[in-house]
C-alpha cells in the first residue's frame, strides 16, 4: 500500500506499507515519478554529498613594555628618554583548536521492509501545476483523467522473493477540478470562497484538495507544521490542505 500527501507547495511525499507476510524490498533505481511534464525522475540518486562544519576555539596572551622604563633603567634621559616612554613594544601568541565533523549523505538503493512494516521513499519531488504557488487564474472542474491537463504517476517497484523477479506498482494522478473566483469588493474575501462553494459543491469531499487566498502578506519563514507557540500569533495562513491518496495492491 502507498500513501501520497502533497503539501501546499506541490510537493509529493510517499509512505509504503508492506502489507504482506513477506520481506519486501523496494528498488528506488527502479521507482519512478513522472511529472506532469513528462519528465521521469528515479527516486534513487547515485550522488554522495558531504556537509562538513568547523568550530574554531582560540585565546590570545600577549605582553608590552613601555621603552621609557627601560631607557630610565639605562639611564638615558633628556628629548630620546621622553621620546622613546611613548613607545611600546608588544608581542603576542594565539593558539586554537580547530574541529571539523563531516557528515556524509548517501542514497539507499535498495529499501528493505519487514512483514506488515512501513517506510517512506528518500525523496520529496514537487508536483509541477500542483500547489498555491502554482494555481492558474481560469476555472476547470468535473475533468477527467484524458481531459486533465495534469496529469503525473508514480511506479514503485518491489520484490518480495528475493529479489528474484520484481513486481511494479503504478498509480496514476490527475487534477479534476481547478476553481478560480476574484475578490470582487475590498477586504470581501469570504463572498469569493462561497462562490467557489457554489461552483464546486463537493469539494471538500475530494480525497485531497486546497484552498488558497491570494495575498501579499508576508508569512513565516519555515515549516508551517512545526511552528512554536510563541510564534503562532506572527503566521500567516491563508490555505488550507487536506486529504491524502491512497493506492493498494
Amino acid at each position: 500500500m502507498a500513501s501520497y500527501a502533497i503539501d501546499e507547495y506541490g510537493k509529493l511525499a510517499i509512505f509504503v506499507k508492506n502489507l504482506t507476510s513477506e520481506i519486501m524490498i523496494i528498488d528506488q533505481e527502479m521507482s519512478f515519478l513522472v511529472n506532469t511534464d513528462g519528465v521521469s525522475t528515479s527516486y534513487f540518486d547515485p550522488t554522495i554529498r558531504t556537509s562538513t562544519t568547523t568550530n574554531f576555539d582560540a585565546a590570545t596572551n600577549g605582553m608590552s613594555v613601555n621603552l621609557g622604563s627601560i631607557a630610565s633603567a639605562f639611564g638615558v634621559g633628556g628629548p630620546l628618554g621622553s621620546l622613546l616612554g611613548g613607545m611600546n613594544v608588544s608581542n603576542s601568541a594565539t593558539q586554537g583548536v580547530s574541529n571539523a565533523n563531516s557528515v556524509m549523505i548517501a542514497d539507499q538503493k535498495r529499501i528493505m521492509l519487514g512483514p506488515k512494516g512501513s517506510c517512506g521513499m528518500s525523496k520529496f519531488y514537487t508536483v509541477k501545476g500542483i500547489g498555491k504557488n502554482a494555481l492558474i487564474a481560469q476555472s476547470q472542474k468535473d475533468l477527467t483523467y484524458e481531459t486533465s491537463p495534469l496529469r503525473f504517476s508514480v511506479c514503485i517497484s518491489y520484490s518480495v522473493n528475493d529479489e528474484a523477479t520484481f513486481e511494479k506498482f503504478v498509480t496514476d494522478f490527475y487534477v479534476e477540478s481547478n476553481i478560480y473566483e476574484r475578490v470582487l469588493s475590498k477586504g470581501k474575501v469570504n463572498q469569493a470562497l462561497r462562490r467557489v462553494y457554489a461552483e464546486k459543491p463537493n469539494c471538500l469531499d475530494m480525497p485531497w484538495f486546497i484552498l488558497y487566498m491570494n495575498n501579499n502578506i508576508k508569512g513565516t519563514a519555515g515549516d508551517d507544521f512545526f511552528i512554536p507557540a510563541n510564534d503562532f500569533k506572527k503566521s500567516t495562513y491563508d490555505n488550507i490542505v487536506q486529504g491524502m491518496l491512497v493506492d493498494f495492491q
